[in-house]
């Protein structure tokens, strides 16, 4: 049964980049065992890659958005270890390659000189089963309780030297989260 998904990208920490980031995803089970994957962006950093990833929990534990609240170190900065306290630490990248669960390595879109961009994926769900069973345990992901992420920010960006990123320590700029919004189902 076809299952359709949307959710509304918002600005995460606009006061440190100096720009509100929005736009919009929605996702579509198939029929044929296929999730299409559709991301259009908005005001983002613009001439360079932004990673984008979907966040939820093996458990049944809801997650959701971060927000200025989630900026547990009073620093400024909703940071990638503040975010994921409260969406989650499954991580399916939206690159090229999603099934693959590669958050390193994958190609992610660039942003155009105007900071718009456009993300479209095909992800046989068969072959992200096989690889969340053997990364996390469970071959569910459940984008009933999913959030979206779209990270990234120039290195020239001042960022507070508390700002964290479980994925590369010396470049937290690549990670810092500048939109984020829930999956909503729409359909199905």
């Amino acid at each position: 049964m076809r299952k359709r998904y949307r959710a509304t990208l918002q600005a995460l920490n606009d006061d440190c980049i100096g720009r509100k980031a929005h736009g919009f995803a929605n996702l579509e089970v198939t029929d044929d065992d296929a999730l299409q994957i559709r991301i259009e962006m908005f005001n983002t950093p613009a001439d360079m890659t932004h990673m984008a990833v979907l966040e939820g929990s093996v458990t049944k534990a809801p997650v959701a958005v971060a927000t200025a609240a989630q900026d547990v170190n009073h620093d400024g900065v909703v940071d990638e270890e503040e975010a994921e306290k409260v969406s989650g630490k499954v991580f399916v990248p939206l690159d090229n390659a999603p099934e693959k669960l590669n958050l390193i390595g994958g190609k992610y879109p660039e942003a155009d000189d105007n900071g718009f961009y456009i993300y479209q994926q095909r992800v046989v769900m068969s072959d992200l089963r096989e690889q969340l069973l053997k990364r996390y345990g469970t071959d569910v992901f459940n984008l009933d309780n999913a959030v979206m992420y779209v990270d990234g920010v120039q290195s020239d960006v001042l960022l507070p030297k508390t700002v964290m990123s479980d994925l590369d320590k010396e470049k937290p700029y690549l990670t810092l989260p500048i939109a984020v919004g829930k999956l909503r189902k729409v359909m199905g």
